[in-house]
Order: C-alpha cells, then sequence, then structure tokens
C-alpha cells in the first residue's frame, strides 16, 4: 500500500506517506487487542547516534500520526534501530533507499 516518506535527516512523515499508516490504522482498529511495534531504521550516512535518534524520531513520528487517528499510545511500541538492522549493504544510493525505513510487527 505505498511506503514511508521522509526528508533528509527529517522526522517530519510526508504528506505522501499516509496511505500506508491509513491501512495500519484501519486493520488496527478492527482489532482491539492487538499490540504493534513501529521500528525506524535509517541508512549509514551519519553518524551511529545521529542515525539512531533519527530512527527514533522517525517511529515516534508514525505512532503519533496513528495515536491521532485513535490508535492508544498504550497499544505501540516505538523503536529507533539506527542503521544497525540494514535490509542489504549501504554500498548504493538505492540500497541506503532500501535500509532507510519503517518497519510494522505485530506484538500479540
Amino acid at each position: 500500500t505505498g511506503n514511508i516518506y521522509f526528508s533528509a535527516g527529517s522526522a517530519r512523515l510526508d504528506a505522501k506517506s499516509t496511505p500506508l499508516p491509513d491501512n495500519l490504522y484501519d486493520i488496527a482498529n478492527r482489532c482491539p487487542d492487538m499490540a504493534i511495534e513501529i521500528g525506524g531504521h535509517t541508512d549509514s550516512d551519519g553518524s551511529t547516534a545521529t542515525n539512531q535518534r533519527l530512527s527514533e524520531k522517525r517511529a515516534g513520528s508514525v505512532g503519533k500520526y496513528l495515536q491521532n487517528k485513535g490508535i492508544a499510545a498504550n497499544r505501540m511500541k516505538i523503536v529507533g534501530y539506527g542503521e544497525a538492522q540494514p535490509l542489504v549493504a549501504n554500498d548504493s544510493h538505492a540500497n541506503k533507499a532500501k535500509n532507510r525505513r519503517i518497519e510494522f510487527s505485530v506484538l500479540n
């Protein structure tokens, strides 16, 4: 249903990102006992500490969006993984783009 987009170095959720969290909201709304993890990931550009903070802020932005739509904060676990869990090597622009992501996991 799409991707989550942020400007470089920003945690502000881009308006073209809303279809994915809206879809997640619909699912979570129909499953009131479901809890989810929102995990933020970055590429390896920049310092490890900066990437950690950015991943936390980006995951938090998505969580705040869902909370504003009506999903209780206690149903979401917000986690930043920084650059620690790349999908692919950070050796090209395309690969770095794959590593900059938000992942959703069902906790229960």
